[in-house]
């Protein structure tokens, strides 16, 4: 009699040919528990450490304002309130930045996937990189469009005459 022991197959990826299932191996349950398992554990371990580390320091900065003085305190609590708002001012400019520079882009024909070339903090140093990723732009463009239209011609008048008799004679 068989054994009914549950049993996982573990096939070599897609694209991939060895045969007659020659590379494929066989897990039991157990075995695929205990992986998993293993894995969990490593993850666990991971975020504990990132956990304490992250309660040290915020415990650490507790103490360091615990012994400050009222006005200190209040000082450096403006300090950090101060810097929360100019990193969010800096998300704001940057986000109101971006919906500009679609509605350029769009206005003048570049594509909308080149946004993240131009990008600033400053309006200012932005519009300066749009204009100058326009003139590029449409120097490339232009360079290709000659490129593509460019065709041989036939410089030899002599051949165009022959060419000419042949056909009047045609005609004639």
């Amino acid at each position: 009699m068989e054994d009914n022991e549950n049993k996982t197959t573990i096939s070599p990826t897609a694209g991939e040919d060895n045969g007659k299932n020659a590379g494929d191996v066989v897990f039991t349950q157990d075995q695929v528990n205990a992986l998993i398992q293993k894995r969990l554990a490593e993850e666990k371990s991971k975020n504990e450490k990132l956990l304490t580390e992250t309660l040290a320091s915020k415990l650490a900065e507790q103490e360091r304002l615990s012994k400050l003085t009222q006005e200190e305190k209040e000082r450096e609590l403006l300090n950090q309130s101060k810097m929360q708002i100019e990193a969010k001012q800096r998300e704001l400019n940057i986000k109101e930045n971006k919906i500009f520079a679609y509605e350029k882009f769009t206005e003048l024909g570049i594509p909308t996937s080149l946004i993240d070339m131009v990008i600033h903090e400053d309006k200012e140093i932005m519009e300066s990189n749009i204009q100058k990723l326009q003139t590029d732009f449409k120097k490339a463009v232009e360079s290709e469009i000659k490129n593509a239209l460019k065709g041989t011609t036939n410089t030899d008048v002599n051949s165009n005459k022959d060419i000419v008799k042949k056909n009047s004679k045609n005609y004639f």
